[in-house]
């Protein structure tokens, strides 16, 4: 895959980003990212350079025409954001791509350059681009304000036209084309399809100088989204009618019928369109080819290349190409992610799981269908889905969590309304379980968990069984998946669980909601198993209750320590010592104070993470932070402003206890950060240095792992002398390459010695730092 160059076109700011980690790869050192965009629902495709582009709302990919390789482009390469509405080509050279903010990118020979006059302008409202039409060194833009012209030539946007209509108001243009002697502009807007004399002395400002198209004009009602050209004759898609032209006088029928039609091209020689799930080639105004394969379903973008191939994107399977014989071939899409949304990211026998589901604000159903995705080992996504043979029952919704039965390596899957998947791995075959087949009273599981005898808990939500006093949890037995056990709450409230955490003391944490303003907070320890016994503790904002910051709780963590972290929305408390919460004596949390505030006491918090060096990762709806062990300080603090991030809204994170990479969910998909702390063990085992040997150009952290847990590490010249010390961060400890004055360690090699904390394990290593 190819690298990119970034430059920004702005005031002050140039940026410059190295090379994307694409999937299937070795995972990214220590302090670099990854995305993990999905590819699914393509919606625009565009030729620049000998590369056919193609993109969804939140992903950029290319097929590269030469050698064949489908390369995706992110954030991370300098891309201006994820929020994509559309492609375009300026002279079939330089790729253009705007974003739902008004920003434009642009790609030529490699390097990325970002365009934010239109962003930045003072215009009210959206400034969502939905096309790009080129005419000479101009490109037309149309936008959810009006029309923008931008000069190629001087990269300034040289005029616009804004709220376009009778009354003034706002008229969303959706696509431009100028007449084949450029002295006429036609434009599909939400007002209608209208035209205008383009010339210096018409005023493309004053609604009176636009004529607006209607059946005296012979183009029916409808829905006008699309507008192209052949040679001389102009082209609307008029949706659930078809797709019309123009005779110089009136609009004629090109005999397409359609439902809808999804953009029009532009050229001398032929336009295409995808109509109602079919691709048509128009060579006249009543001329046109239809094309169809096998997997062409519901096409959504389409253009003619020079050499007459037609390229166009399936939303599901990527980008199709057709040669003018109508042979076909199917180029697909990279490998990535099969969805966006994120309900719960876990980390279980060594693998990153991503349950797709979710809950209404209100806590009921939002019918997403069923899905689990795996990344495991081999560093490639994969799926569990509803559509395939030995993947989820045909009507599964809203997956909401996974456990695994550590004995018999069984799977179970819980989702809001479809009970309880038992899934066997290693032969794909499942059962369903609910309450015609199981100890289970409610089909609505919303959290598992695995405690550390073995034993899978399982907490249904009352939400459809208020009045009733059913079983809200149940436990599969350790060593006998045919052994439940099943509890009753001790108070209304406790029939709402939502997640499920067990400390050090095996004490289950649960936090509660539903609609009605049921909130709070619950710790629930069994006293007798098979009697369905237990002690029910529940928590609220009163001293005497644990005195919560705020009675919606969002999230639980437990540190290494035992330390039990909750936050909600207005910041987090922790209970430093659960050993001593009594039903009669319930301590009041501790609340971390900074700057004279308890902790984010403003701000929502939606998830936390403890990692091996018992740092706390925090998800806000305003990126994520990094804490120290106690929370007191914060080493990072990651958004969209200063960082890869794809999106601020940090909903559920993860950590692969193996590599430190850390896994993020936001509402537009995962991306990930490789962190500098492993879970080690008491012993050095399999220590790996990396990169080793390290080159000229490294700029970033050498990664040392496999170390007994919270090592102390020295770096020395091959002299003996201390370059740089410090502790391990659980099993991993990082360099980055400079010495304790700040600059750079020069050429050579390097010893590592590394010891455990009662200096019982020892390690030395070597590393060589090239010139």
């Amino acid at each position: 895959m190819r690298s990119f160059n970034t430059t920004l076109i702005c005031l002050f700011t140039i940026v410059q980003t190295g090379l994307f980690s694409s999937y299937g790869q070795s995972p990214v050192g220590i302090g670099q990212w990854r995305a993990h965009y999905t590819f699914d629902k393509i919606q625009s495709v565009a030729l620049a350079d000998n590369k056919v582009y193609c993109s969804n709302n939140v992903a950029l990919f290319y097929y590269d025409q030469e050698d064949k390789s489908l390369n995706p482009i992110s954030k991370k390469d300098g891309l201006s954001g994820v929020d994509i509405s559309k492609l375009g080509s300026y002279k079939h050279e330089e790729l253009l791509i705007g974003y739902e903010d008004g920003n434009i990118d642009f790609i030529k020979d490699n390097v990325i350059t970002a365009f934010n006059d239109i962003q930045r302008a003072n215009i009210t409202g959206s400034k969502v681009i939905n096309q790009f039409y080129e005419h000479g060194n101009k490109v037309f833009i149309s936008t959810d304000y009006g029309l923008s012209i931008l000069d190629m030539s001087r990269r300034e946007v040289s005029d616009s036209y804004i709220n376009v209509s009778a009354n003034g108001s706002t008229n969303i243009f959706y696509a431009s084309v100028l007449s084949q002697d450029a002295d006429s502009i036609f434009a599909a807007t939400e007002n209608g399809l209208m035209a205008a004399k383009y010339s210096p002395g018409v005023n493309l400002r004053d609604y009176t100088n636009w004529k607006l198209f209607t059946s005296a004009n012979g183009l029916p009602s409808g829905d006008v989204k699309s507008v192209g050209r052949l040679g001389s004759v102009v082209f609307a898609g008029v949706n659930t009618k078809g797709i019309y032209y123009f005779d110089g006088t009136q609009w004629q029928s090109a005999g397409i019928a359609a439902n809808e039609v999804r953009g029009i091209s532009t050229s001398d020689v032929a336009v295409v369109s995808c109509v109602d799930g079919k691709i048509y080639k128009i060579t006249a105004p009543v001329t046109n080819e239809l094309f169809y394969a096998s997997f062409l379903y519901t096409p959504t973008s389409a253009f003619l290349a020079p050499d007459n191939d037609i390229y166009f994107v399936q939303p599901n399977f990527g980008l199709v190409y057709y040669r003018p014989d109508h042979s076909s071939e199917l180029i697909g899409k990279p490998i990535g992610p099969l969805f966006k949304e994120t309900y719960r990211l876990k980390y279980l026998n060594e693998t990153v799981i991503n349950c797709r589901g979710g809950l209404s604000v209100s806590y009921g159903n939002i019918y997403i269908e069923s899905s689990v995705m795996l990344l495991g080992n081999d560093d490639e996504w994969k799926a569990y889905t509803i559509y395939e043979s030995g993947g989820l029952p045909p009507d599964n919704r809203d997956l909401l969590d996974m456990a695994i039965h550590p004995a018999s390596k069984t799977w179970y899957l819980g989702s809001f309304g479809s009970g309880l998947v038992k899934l066997n791995p290693a032969n794909k075959s499942y059962v369903l379980l609910d309450t015609l087949n199981s100890p289970l009273k409610m089909k609505y599981i919303s959290a598992l968990t695995t405690d550390d005898e073995g034993t899978v808990w399982i907490c249904t939500h009352a939400v459809f069984d208020r009045t009733v006093n059913k079983p809200f949890l149940h436990a599969i037995d350790s060593k006998d998946t045919s052994v439940w056990y099943s509890f009753k709450a001790s108070q209304s409230d406790g029939k709402f669980p939502l997640e499920i955490v067990v400390d050090h003391q095996s004490n289950k944490w649960m936090r509660i909601g539903a609609s009605g303003g049921i909130r709070g907070l619950m710790m629930f320890k069994e006293i007798n198993k098979a009697a369905g016994t237990s002690t029910q503790i529940y928590f609220g904002v009163e001293q005497n209750k644990g005195g919560l910051p705020n009675i919606n709780v969002n999230t639980i963590s437990v540190d290494k320590t035992g330390q039990v972290w909750i936050g909600t929305n207005q910041g987090i408390c922790v209970f430093t010592n659960p050993a001593q919460i009594k039903p009669n004596n319930i301590p009041k949390a501790y609340l971390p104070i900074v700057n004279g505030f308890p902790l984010f006491f403003d701000k929502k918090i939606n998830c936390i993470k403890t990692d091996a060096a018992n740092r706390k990762w925090i998800g806000t709806p305003d990126g994520v932070f990094l804490l120290t062990a106690d929370g007191l300080e914060t080493i990072f603090k990651f958004d969209k402003n200063n960082s890869p991030m794809i999106d601020n809204n940090v909903t559920t994170i993860t950590i692969n206890e193996k590599s430190g990479e850390v896994f993020f969910g936001t509402d537009k998909g995962i991306i990930s950060y490789r962190g500098d702390a492993t879970f080690g063990e008491e012993s050095h085992n399999n220590v790996k240095i990396f990169p080793n040997p390290v080159e000229r150009d490294f700029n970033g952290y050498v990664g040392i792992s496999g170390l007994a847990d919270d090592a102390r590490v020295k770096i020395t010249d091959i002299a003996g002398k201390l370059t740089y010390e410090t502790p391990a961060n659980g099993g991993t400890a990082s360099w980055n390459l400079k010495d304790y004055t700040g600059r750079r360690a020069t050429a050579g090699v390097y010893l590592i010695f590394s010891a455990s904390e009662d200096g019982q394990e020892k390690y030395v290593g070597k590393i060589a730092v090239l010139e």
